[in-house]
């Protein structure tokens, strides 16, 4: 590869002759040094992140200054979020916590739903880390994309924005959203089969509307029976299903931005907030047996 190749160009273009740094245009030579910037900021984060596993905590400090500090050296939104989430976790094990909010708060931003590993999690920079993601989405905040926090990334961004599933209250889709695919499917089969009915009781009635002949007036009868019945029984199911909904809707937004103090100083406390925002986790959650002052005391979700 000739001097000034930019990295990026992959194993194909080490088969071609590569421009060398005089042949290039501005925006090839712009586009190569962005790419090698990133590149040994990448090589600085997992620096960062070994320094911080070590208990290096200032060199890593330093290390995380020189790659988040305005202007911004990385471009994924994966990436800027593991550095900026480890940043907060070294503050706070500094004992500087009003700065690691700031740290934290950006790494929510840019994937709000991320839950860490409480295995391989400190028990509490993973409390500390729960907290704020619980202050951050009762407020209402939303993700965001690397280009909106840090404005130098707006040019030449290759970072999307994370579909989001709108909360479409019928047919199911958002008791589905809400892990509730069973009551979702029923009532989605319901209103589906009650439209599908009441649609082909009209085509009937459409069909035979100037036949005169007896079995004209048989399908007219039926008509005037089934008609009413898909048209309340479709209804109806969607009225039941809205109601659930929103139902299902408090529920969920109670477990998540609910208070958790009354897990604090008993045992697995940690496990027990996880549990509490997430429903998957207490469905998998098996049952608790423990001994207190009262006698044993056996509990599930």
């Amino acid at each position: 590869m000739l001097l000034g190749a930019p990295a990026w160009l992959g194993s194909e273009a080490k088969a071609q002759e590569l421009p060398s740094i005089t042949e290039m245009s501005p925006q090839q030579a712009a586009d190569a040094a962005r790419a090698d910037r990133e590149r040994l900021a990448r090589e600085q984060l997992q620096q960062a992140k070994l320094s911080f596993d070590r208990g290096e905590f200032d060199k890593a400090v330093e290390l995380f200054k020189g790659i988040l500090d305005s202007p911004v050296a990385l471009r994924g939104a994966d990436e800027l979020h593991d550095a900026f989430l480890h940043y907060g976790f070294t503050l706070v094990l500094m004992e500087n916590k009003v700065p690691a909010l700031e740290k934290i708060r950006t790494a929510l931003e840019l994937k709000p739903e991320f839950s860490p590993s409480p295995v391989t999690t400190r028990p509490d920079l993973l409390a500390f880390y729960q907290e704020q993601q619980r202050l951050f989405v009762a407020s209402g905040e939303i993700q965001k994309l690397p280009s909106e926090l840090f404005p130098e990334l707006a040019q030449g961004s290759a970072v999307v924005r994370v579909r989001r599933e709108p909360p479409i209250p019928v047919f199911g889709v958002r008791l589905r959203q809400l892990e509730r695919p069973g009551l979702g499917n029923t009532f989605m089969g319901f209103e589906v089969g009650a439209a599908v009915l009441n649609a082909a009781g009209w085509i009937a009635w459409a069909a035979v509307f100037e036949d005169l002949r007896p079995s004209g007036d048989s399908v007219r009868d039926v008509f005037r029976i089934s008609n009413p019945i898909t048209f309340g029984v479709f209804w109806g199911t969607l009225a039941a299903e809205l109601i659930v909904t929103a139902i299902m809707n408090q529920r969920a937004r109670a477990a998540r931005v609910g208070t958790l103090a009354p897990f604090e100083g008993q045992p697995g406390a940690i496990d027990l907030r996880a549990q509490a925002l997430d429903p998957r986790a207490r469905r998998r959650a098996a049952p608790r047996l423990m001994v207190g002052p009262g006698g044993i005391v056996f509990t599930t979700w």
